[in-house]
């Protein structure tokens, strides 16, 4: 179920805002109505790095499978270079205190780190955060 997004770089220390479309395996966008969405930044051992504090997720458009995930510039400019993974989850429930239903990676990739004196880097990228409630319609 999980899309893999193409590698992207970044500056430790900078305001990150990724924006992320969220497919299935079928290419179709992935419905948020009903879901949280938790990201997570892992160093190379797999050991999470950013664990959702910091982190905030807005979706764009609850049926079309977009949101924007930022991360607080106090954050990243805790990380050092290197190269990262990042992990968004999908929880599906069918309303706020209900039961989960599912939980799934929903998008996954490659972030490469550098410091701040490195040359410049692309700063917004296509891409979804910590415990969030979207503002999408309950069913």
């Amino acid at each position: 179920m999980s899309t893999e997004h193409p590698p992207h770089t970044l500056v430790a220390g900078d305001h990150w805002q990724i924006d992320a479309l969220l497919r299935d395996r079928d290419g179709a966008p992935i419905n948020l109505t009903n879901v949280d969405l938790d990201w997570f930044l892992l160093d190379q051992a797999n050991d999470r790095v950013i664990n959702g504090n910091g982190v905030s997720v807005e979706v764009k458009d609850c049926t079309a499978g977009k949101c924007t995930i930022t991360v607080a510039s106090a954050i990243t400019a805790r990380l050092s270079a290197g190269i990262y993974s990042d992990v968004l989850r999908l929880t599906l429930h069918s309303g706020i205190g209900t039961p989960i239903l599912l939980r799934a990676t929903v998008w996954e990739g490659v972030i490469e780190v550098k410091n701040p004196d490195a040359p410049a880097a692309t700063r917004v990228i296509e891409g979804c955060t910590p415990q969030f409630r979207p503002t999408c319609p309950v069913l």
